[in-house]
């Protein structure tokens, strides 16, 4: 396994903590565990470069870890009263979706919009967690915006493949 890899599975793994602290009402804690779990984003391919340990696997490997992270603990998030349950559902949704799309081959690499997109996520939700809610509400519309577009975009660029071959 490389450092990159075990960046992206400290971060899936720490869903669950973060979720489980956001249903106690820990929102300190939870904070602290979701930015540091969240930060590993902003590392894990920059340093896969750096080493030459770029892989197929390590690409899924850390969307996997995003979506979960995300999705995980909004879900927890949305159960607390601390995030709408429509956000969750939109962001659940598309990601659902694209992961569909990627897994059937029809999608490869992250377009920028969607890298965006994550980072608002990442940014919505610990602001949820920090309780506060008007200014967590907005950044998921954005969220959910730039998640919409980018999906959008994933679907022309499978159409078009799907027409040409």
């Amino acid at each position: 396994m490389t450092p990159s890899d075990a960046l992206a599975l400290a971060r899936l793994s720490a869903t669950v903590p973060v979720a489980v602290l956001v249903l106690a009402a820990r929102p300190g804690e939870a904070l602290a565990l979701f930015a540091v779990a969240a930060a590993t984003d902003a590392v894990d391919g920059p340093l896969a470069r750096r080493r030459g340990d770029t892989s197929a696997r390590g690409a899924v490997l850390d969307q996997l870890a995003d979506k979960t992270l995300v999705v995980g603990v909004l879900a927890a998030l949305v159960a607390a009263g601390a995030a709408p349950a429509w956000a969750f559902a939109a962001i659940a949704a598309r990601e659902a979706a694209v992961a569909a799309l990627r897994a059937a081959g029809r999608i490869g690499a992250s377009s920028t919009l969607a890298r965006a997109k994550t980072t608002l996520q990442f940014a919505a939700v610990a602001v949820a967690i920090a309780g506060q809610r008007p200014l967590a509400d907005a950044l998921l519309a954005a969220a959910v915006a730039a998640g919409l577009a980018s999906a959008a975009g994933y679907l022309g660029i499978a159409s078009r493949e799907r027409a040409h071959a």
